[in-house]
């Protein structure tokens, strides 16, 4: 390297000057392979001019800086266990390579080591590795005694180091099983065979402890049905699990249905919290009738379910839309009241769902036609009555009536009533007086006003 210049970024050293600037007036050491003995030499100034061009070297520091150490993460950790910890102080200086070729002067992540040290005994840190002048991170190993006040002293590759007085506990070993809940379901819910229930749990180590493992078991009376686990979070911290656990539809009621939830951390003693939710399984729902089994498309029409085993928090559905409000209201155990939602014309199934299971009778409740009055003939009659009167319209039933008068409540029937079809009706009007309005009621179709006027005549009077 006659004659030439070695750059390290912005400093540089010239062999054909006696002294190196770096910076001015700041003379440095490097040091080197020396040869046939494996160990690096330092050189000063002038001396680094007899190297052989392409020789790799390797940083050669002063005595100082002084490094200084601030805290230590964790700065409490179980001792019966190696630990993962980090160093954070100022001034850690690393050794270096430099690379003559990238003129780069290279950071060296090993040559640091450290100890942890107290009345209750002493452990290593190993494995330090440098990751910057403000941070190192090592492994701490096992052994310490449970107490506080244990010092931290870390050493460089040079010789130099720090000394964190007071700054760690060591906890002694870890007892101290997981915290483990089970939030859902709760242990006094019905559940009957072929329901699923979903399985909410929470699960979290104490202090710098961690999970290892975090399981569930699904069993019928003493048949494992299912061994699951759940993944944890990162690090391990508190993670939260959840599944869906079936009863088999085939298990009869009054069998024990367990759902186990396990927490295990990882510690040496494989500390275990375990949370076991157990269920007697009651029997299915069963469905008698729907009063009245028909009602207006439109919906609303008010019903009356009955049946057996009906269980808190159920609810029913007519034509797959829930009863109204909220799936029906239960009054016990055999009875659930409700209205009807629309739906399309004609025989839909009814299905009951709950805690205890589901039942379906098909085709038991029929959509009718919404009920309306279309024409009235004649619209014009004898005061007397009599008239034989065809009442047009839709959603006819054999139940349907035919009312006179202003209002539902005080009107009068047609008389003589007669079914045709769900368009027709036939019958004899009956006696009044004036203009009046039309209504056709039904049971489960509510009522309909017809939009024309019924007009009763007076008698008119022959003159002697």
């Amino acid at each position: 390297m006659r004659g030439g210049v070695v750059h390290f970024r912005d400093e540089f050293y010239n062999p054909g000057l006696m002294g190196m600037f770096w910076p001015p007036r700041s003379p440095r050491r490097f040091a080197v392979p020396a040869l046939g003995r494996g160990r690096p030499t330092c050189l000063r100034g002038g001396r680094l001019a007899a190297l052989v061009a392409g020789l790799a070297l390797a940083g050669c520091e002063p005595e100082g800086p002084q490094p200084t150490l601030a805290r230590i993460e964790p700065q409490e950790a179980y001792s019966d266990q190696d630990t993962l910890v980090r160093l954070v102080g100022t001034q850690f200086v690393p050794p270096f390579t430099l690379d003559l070729a990238q003129d780069l002067r290279v950071p060296q992540a090993s040559g640091f080591s450290g100890v942890v040290f107290g009345a209750g005994g002493s452990a290593r840190l190993r494995d330090v590795v440098w990751k910057s002048p403000t941070e190192l991170e090592a492994v701490l190993e096992a052994g310490l005694s449970g107490a506080p006040g244990y010092s931290v002293t870390v050493r460089d590759p040079r010789g130099q180091q720090a000394t964190l007085a007071n700054g760690f506990i060591a906890l002694g070993a870890d007892t101290v099983p997981p915290d483990l809940v089970i939030e859902a379901p709760t242990p006094t819910r019905l559940l009957g065979p072929g329901v699923a229930v979903r399985v909410d749990a929470v699960a979290q180590d104490f202090g710098p402890g961690k999970l290892s493992d975090l399981r569930y078991e699904i069993a019928l009376g003493p048949r494992r049905l299912v061994d699951g686990r759940c993944a944890l979070a990162a690090h391990g911290g508190s993670t939260r699990c959840s599944f869906d656990a079936l009863a088999p539809p085939e298990a009869a009621p009054g069998a024990l249905f367990r759902i186990t939830v396990k927490a295990i951390d990882a510690g040496p003693l494989a500390n275990q919290a375990t949370q076991t939710l157990v269920f007697v399984l009651s029997p299915p729902p069963s469905l008698s009738a729907i009063a009245p089994a028909s009602g207006s498309r439109e919906g609303g029409t008010d019903v009356v379910i009955t049946g057996k085993n009906f269980a808190p928090a159920s609810q029913v559905r007519v034509g797959g839309a829930l009863l109204w409000p909220d799936g029906g209201r239960m009054l016990d155990a055999q009875t659930i009241v409700g209205r009807t939602p629309p739906g399309a014309v004609g025989a839909v199934d009814v299905t009951f769902e709950g805690p205890t299971g589901t039942s379906t009778t098909a085709g038991a409740f029929t959509y009718l036609e919404a009920l309306a009055v279309t024409d009235v003939s004649p619209g014009q009659v004898a005061a007397a009555g009599g008239t034989l009167l065809t009442i047009a319209g839709d959603g006819f039933t054999k139940d349907t009536l035919i009312l006179f008068g202003d209002r539902p409540t005080n009107a009068v029937p047609l008389l003589d009533i007669t079914w045709e079809s769900p368009s027709r009706i036939r019958g004899f009007a009956p006696q009044g007086t004036g203009a009046t309005s039309v209504w056709a009621t039904a049971p489960g179709l509510g009522r309909a006003r017809w939009s024309g006027t019924f007009v009763w005549t007076p008698a008119v009077e022959v003159a002697p």
